[in-house]
């Protein structure tokens, strides 16, 4: 998972457990391993379940993002519209790689709680618009 080149100054890369809940009609829930390596100018996410299963390998650049699962290969114009499809809820991927530096970040309509970041944990909530969405991590060191 590690880069083969550079992917820029603000490049970084984290692993560990994500969780998005969605608070919609069905509520939705999705929870995964993950490795997460760049910025929010370009980067690579791989997601996998417990045992080792990959299920989405996701990349990103100025040119649009796309994911590879379940054999295909899908392309979306942004990183927020290939956050929404994989995940159920379009992520704030600035503030989310500012969070995981354990730096404060503001984004519409979120709300995110850092107090425990030195223990690996992170948590956010979405307030508006509906609906509500909750994002915990936790990251391995």
């Amino acid at each position: 998972m590690r880069a083969t080149g550079p992917l820029g100054p603000e490049s970084g890369y984290w692993q560990g457990r994500i969780a998005i809940k969605v608070a919609s009609t069905p509520e939705q829930a999705f929870s995964a391993h993950f490795a997460l390596e760049g910025s929010a100018q370009a980067g690579r996410m791989e997601l996998t379940t417990a045992l080792g299963t990959t299920v989405a390998r996701m990349q990103w650049n100025a040119e649009g993002a796309q994911v590879q699962a379940s054999g295909s290969t899908r392309a979306y114009p942004s990183l927020g519209e290939l956050t929404l499809a994989t995940m159920g809820a379009e992520l704030p991927v600035d503030a989310l790689l500012q969070w995981l530096r354990g730096q404060a970040a503001a984004s519409a309509g979120w709300q995110s709680d850092l107090s425990q970041w030195d223990a690996g944990r992170i948590s956010a909530q979405r307030q508006s618009p509906e609906p509500r969405v909750d994002l915990k991590i936790l990251l391995e060191r």
